[in-house]
């Protein structure tokens, strides 16, 4: 499914989606960025010049829901592969205590981090709750490592106060973490 053309019916007017990944892309243009700021680099500087996922993300949002407000909160290094999880869970507590001020209603974290056998608790779960309990929904990815691994298991950071998300595109992903706790299988390849 192509999402080039696609404009969504709702429009996401007063609401900010936050968008923890690589940061704001050179290659997609987000008109709708309303803040961001560098966990990895703890600077205001969130372009990265090596990757293009977290621009990619808030282009979907931004195209499906073109009144959206993104927030750009990037815990890569440029040219990175890996975030820390210190820096995602910095990133959490910011989101935390700015939601009231940006009205963020969702938050989304399309980050592996290799395989785990179950949604197992780990120091973000507090925010992740927190987050829950204001009403923010939060959003994260499986992973992408089952090819690697020879049984099911989900992203570590893939919690009960999350939606736990795989990839599909009619089937489900070759490399998409699998797991019985598992929330939901969304499209999520050559999109």
């Amino acid at each position: 499914m192509e999402l080039d053309n696609y404009t969504g019916k709702y429009t996401g007017a007063g609401q900010t989606i936050v968008v923890i990944d690589q940061g704001i892309s050179t290659s997609y243009t987000n008109s709708n960025v309303v803040y961001s700021y560098d966990f990895a680099g703890n600077d205001n500087d969130a372009i990265n010049s090596g990757g293009n996922h977290g621009g990619q993300v808030a282009n979907v949002a931004q195209n499906v829901a073109s009144g959206v407000k993104i927030i750009h909160l990037k815990v890569f290094s440029d040219g990175s592969s890996v975030a820390y999880s210190s820096d995602i869970e910095e990133a959490l507590q910011w989101v935390v205590a700015n939601t009231d001020a940006y009205n963020i209603t969702a938050v989304n974290l399309s980050l592996g981090s290799g395989n785990v056998q179950t949604p197992t608790t780990w120091s973000g779960s507090d925010e992740y709750q927190a987050l829950d309990d204001k009403g923010v929904i939060v959003t994260v990815a499986s992973g992408n490592s089952k090819a690697s691994y020879s049984y099911d298991g989900v992203n570590y950071m893939a919690s009960e106060s999350v939606i736990s998300v795989s990839a599909t595109n009619g089937m489900v992903f070759s490399v998409s973490a699998q797991h019985k706790d598992l929330t939901d299988v969304c499209l999520g390849k050559n999109i």
